[in-house]
């Protein structure tokens, strides 16, 4: 299960789960970043392991758009890839991961005394 909304930087950024979503072009796909305004769009009859993946591939979308980072998607699927082998084992939906940069899956931005990334199971 993913959450109803994720915090990205100084945005709350809903989560819209659509039966068979498409792009502007009309191709079928299993999920989406749209900047405006902000949302992800991800395909609600996914398993959960294409909901975990799309879902993390869609935060990296949103966070590459939202700093005008400019990272090619090959990048993105590179570090979708790396990040769902870093994580695995934790339950996204449950796990607090903070950043520098203000994102959150939950609760507010927060760093430790080093102003580094933290991963705290709740």
């Amino acid at each position: 299960m993913i959450p109803d909304s994720v915090k990205i930087g100084h945005l709350t950024v809903p989560i819209e789960k659509r039966k068979n979503p498409k792009s502007p072009e009309g191709d079928e796909i299993l999920g989406r970043f749209c900047g405006h305004p902000a949302k992800i769009i991800i395909d609600k009859d996914l398993k959960e392991d294409e909901l975990r993946a799309t879902f993390l591939h869609e935060i990296i979308e949103a966070i590459n758009s939202i700093f005008c980072l400019n990272i090619s998607h090959n990048v993105i699927e590179t570090l979708c890839v790396v990040l769902a082998q870093a994580l695995e084992g934790f339950e996204y939906q449950k796990a607090v991961i903070r950043m520098g940069l203000g994102f959150s899956m939950t609760g507010e931005m927060e760093k430790d005394k080093g102003g580094n990334a933290e991963y705290e199971s709740v």
